[in-house]
């Protein structure tokens, strides 16, 4: 039967896993591969450090017409931004990277820069990794989270707590996960020249 796991999977790991299953030789990290076999975690799913330490997430968000960019309640999140469904990358002005750990998720709300590719179809997008190209972050505590039972992950994102000076190295550390994840390869096409 099968059995839950609180261990991180992205879809970034399905193909490492199919290769490990299927008995093909593994692509090296040098060749560019994100994802790791999730294999372990088959053969062990009580074992909860996992494979990987965190995953990864990117969300697009596009204002609504006629409605300014940023909108803030109380709790420091968006209201009026809308997704960006069927946009054009030039149409995202604000993209949301996010990190996932054990006890944390946090997603920085970057400026997102579009600006004409080697086409008018494929446009180089890059979010601003500079301190003004940050708009929003959010930060929410999961200490206790163990995805079963009556909890739901809902249940722990009531609280922005970005802001929160005890929680300072927290934003810090994970700002500097995503950066290494997101701030080299975040374009929709590669630049001129490259």
């Amino acid at each position: 039967m099968g059995k839950k796991t609180l261990a991180f999977a992205e879809l970034v790991d399905l193909y490492p896993t199919l290769v490990s299953l299927s008995g093909l030789p593994a692509v090296p990290k040098e060749e560019g591969l994100e994802g790791v076999s999730l294999l372990p975690i088959l053969h062990n799913p009580d074992d909860e450090t996992g494979v990987k330490e965190q995953a990864f997430s990117q969300y697009p968000r596009c204002p609504s017409y006629n409605e300014s960019l940023f909108h803030f309640n109380k709790n420091d999140s968006y209201t009026t931004l809308w997704e960006c469904l069927g946009a054009r990358p030039t149409d995202i002005q604000v993209m949301g990277f996010s990190i996932r750990t054990a006890d944390w998720r946090m997603t920085e709300w970057r400026h997102w820069n579009t600006k004409p590719g080697t086409t008018e179809h494929s446009p180089t997008c890059k979010a601003d990794w500079s301190a003004f190209g940050l708009a929003a972050t959010e930060l929410y505590s999961h200490k206790g989270d163990t995805g079963l039972g009556k909890e739901a992950f809902d249940d722990f994102e009531n609280r922005n707590e970005a802001h929160d000076e005890s929680n300072a190295a927290v934003v810090a550390a994970l700002h500097t996960r995503l950066a290494a994840q997101f701030s080299k390869n975040s374009g929709c096409a590669p630049p001129d020249g490259e």
